[in-house]
């Protein structure tokens, strides 16, 4: 049951990274190609946007978890 309830909470939080590509995505040229429950992929065309791709995904999932009283990161690794 606990793992449910994480799994929930997970899953609000990162859903913020799809508010930013539906408000952003195709302003900025960006699209989240896979999602995992626990992370994903996303291409970023305009590389001149990407740091400020990344800072608006990042403080997006950080405001949310804060709502729940939550402290967390969203992480990043350039594949």
């Amino acid at each position: 049951v606990a793992a449910s309830v994480i799994q929930s909470y997970e899953l609000e939080i990162i859903s913020a990274v799809f508010e930013i590509q539906k408000e952003h995505g195709k302003q900025m040229d960006f699209q989240i190609n896979i999602f995992q429950h626990d992370g994903g992929t996303i291409s970023i065309k305009n590389k001149a946007v990407e740091k400020l791709v990344i800072k608006r995904m990042s403080e997006a999932v950080e405001n949310k978890a804060k709502e729940y009283d939550i402290k967390t990161t969203l992480e990043f690794k350039r594949l």
